[in-house]
């Protein structure tokens, strides 16, 4: 990967580093572990009170006077999704970094090339880029849970309500990063092995 002289530098040209990226993401996507976080709580036990009991910390509002609308056409879950990778992009990641589990999932659907497009129209938070977002996260699945998983029409194009919905948490989240913040660690990356019948790969 490294030529001689390179100090150490890739300098493969960007299209085939990016192509590269997106090949080892679908990897890990398919053959990783997959366990939900979810079920992971349900599975270890806590004392009355949880670990770190809410007396332990100290209450400060960051009420919104702006309502949400309270329906949305679009799942709650990739609306999530959407709200936490968009903060990302807002915050100062690259859109395809803040995006890449939906793009790999992407990849494994065979709809690499809807992904990218999506991908393109993610920036700030005008309609489009929302709308692109939403539905770009519905590939969410495909990548975490296996492209079987995934199914094409559960996103459709985001209304006026889902859209708000969804610029107006972002803003939320970016307020709180700036009444707390700053990010300092950001893009946790699980590292495992994975052997296969043939094959190991070590991430």
């Amino acid at each position: 990967m490294f030529e001689p002289g390179s100090f150490g530098f890739d300098l493969r040209p960007s299209e085939l580093m990016e192509r590269s990226d997106s090949e080892e993401a679908a990897y890990d996507a398919e053959h990783g572990p997959r366990f939900p976080v979810a079920l992971r709580i349900r599975r270890v036990a806590q004392p009355d009170g949880g670990w770190l009991p809410v007396s332990a910390f100290d209450a400060a509002s960051l009420g919104d006077p702006v309502p949400l609308f309270s329906v949305e056409n679009v799942p709650a879950d990739v609306v999530g999704l959407a709200v936490d990778y968009l903060t990302r992009v807002c915050s100062g990641s690259s859109a395809r970094d803040a995006f890449r589990i939906p793009l790999a999932g992407a990849v494994l659907a065979g709809r690499a090339d809807d992904g990218e497009r999506l991908l393109s129209m993610v920036s700030g938070l005008s309609d489009r880029s929302v709308a692109a977002a939403c539905r770009l996260c519905g590939y969410d699945a495909a990548s975490r849970r296996g492209p079987s998983r995934w199914d094409p029409d559960r996103v459709p194009d985001p209304d006026y309500a889902t859209l708000r919905n969804v610029r107006r948490m972002v803003g939320r989240s970016l307020r709180f990063i700036d009444l707390v913040g700053p990010v300092v660690w950001g893009g946790v990356h699980v590292r495992w092995r994975v052997y296969g019948s043939d094959h190991g790969r070590e991430r």
